[in-house]
């Protein structure tokens, strides 16, 4: 392949599959299928924040451990390891080129999803920004599985079970469950993320969304802070 630096890497991998019209148009058009009853469907708003927000986290999570850990099995992470880059920068713009791809993928049911329910049109500026945010907080996560998973079979593994955990704490058991769990699950970029579709929703006006910016970054920086173990090979 030649001595590529992984940023230009990543600017391959994405010019590669915007190359690739078949596998480019199913990434695009899967997420539209997948999500079409929420668009078409009588569901209930808080339903259908749940269900975005989870298929945000689960393809976010999924997408970018997958691809790391079979970058890690084919040896092209030793080959990058031994470049004179820092392994964080290349975490950093591994996590920032799956970021830009995760949302453009999305991003077409995601605008149809909100525009059919929209009332509080001041609530857009909250919506752009935590959709973000969730988007880079879901393939930081991603990143972290791969640093726990050694195989393919684990990954998937490990993604779901986080997955199921992550969207637990955030939305599903917040309102149940109290102390430090709950506090938690209410600074996470899902949970802003799903009260920022019910504000635009004008089902109720949370506070803080402000935190969603902050607890992202926060949560990228942890995950560039244990980058290194991925280039640690047996």
């Amino acid at each position: 392949m030649g001595i590529i630096l992984p940023s230009k890497f990543w600017q391959k991998e994405l010019l590669e599959d915007f190359k690739d019209k078949k596998s480019f148009l199913m990434k695009f058009i899967l997420p539209l299928i997948l999500l079409s009853p929420l668009i078409f469907f009588s569901i209930p708003l808080n339903v259908k924040a749940i269900i975005l927000t989870i298929f945000i986290l689960f393809t976010g999570t999924l997408g970018a451990s997958v691809k790391l850990t079979r970058l890690k099995e084919s040896g092209m992470l030793e080959k990058l390891a031994v470049l004179p880059i820092s392994p964080r920068s290349f975490m950093a713009n591994y996590i920032f080129a799956n970021s830009i791809f995760d949302g453009l993928q999305l991003l077409a049911p995601f605008i149809m999803i909100i525009i059919l329910s929209l009332t509080n049109y001041t609530a857009i500026i909250w919506i752009i920004i935590t959709y973000i945010t969730v988007i880079l907080a879901a393939n930081s996560i991603g990143v972290f599985v791969a640093l726990l998973a050694s195989s393919s079979a684990e990954v998937h593994l490990y993604s779901t079970l986080t997955v199921l955990i992550v969207g637990a704490i955030s939305i599903s058991f917040s309102s149940s469950i109290g102390g430090l769990i709950r506090d938690i699950g209410n600074v996470l970029p899902f949970r802003l993320f799903y009260d920022s579709l019910l504000y635009a929703w004008g089902i109720y006006s949370p506070k803080f969304l402000i935190i969603a910016p902050i607890s992202t970054t926060m949560l990228v920086l942890l995950v560039l802070l244990l980058s290194p173990r991925i280039f640690h090979f047996n």
